[in-house]
């Protein structure tokens, strides 16, 4: 009918890529800062709704120890064994974190000494995703 069931507006600012869990809650990516007045300080997280107590976790940073910020675009995936891909785009950087919220490994694309390649968004497949026989290159 096009009415509204539900809405929740939070502490979140610019979030996007939502994400439904198997518990029913709602994960987004939190591009955090005001971008009007140019604050960014705060820097941005992943963040975990319970729509039915209303509850918000902040699942990733942790502690101010894991600074990271996107003002534009950013992903996140849950992956299989629990850990997490992130794409901080406009640092041009991927990184999966564990489930302590430690950083397993890094990736930045740079362009050129000083500037990173923007990434919009990375996603993790099985790799038995392709069914390919030979990878060899033809002429």
């Amino acid at each position: 009918t096009g009415t509204i069931k539900w809405h929740k507006s939070g502490p979140w600012v610019r979030q996007h890529d939502p994400d439904i869990t198997a518990s029913g809650d709602i994960e987004v990516f939190n591009n955090g800062g005001d971008h009007r007045r140019q604050e960014y300080s705060k820097g941005s997280s992943l963040v975990s709704l319970d729509p039915g107590t209303g509850v918000i976790e902040t699942l990733y940073p942790r502690d101010n120890s894991a600074y990271f910020h996107s003002r534009i675009q950013g992903t996140h995936q849950l992956l299989p064994n629990g850990n997490r891909l992130i794409t901080e785009s406009m640092a041009g950087r991927l990184f999966e974190i564990d489930t302590d919220g430690v950083i397993v490994w890094e990736y930045i694309r740079p362009y050129d000494a000083s500037h990173a390649v923007l990434i919009s968004e990375a996603i993790r497949y099985d790799r038995n995703y392709f069914n390919v026989e030979n990878w060899d290159c033809v002429e």
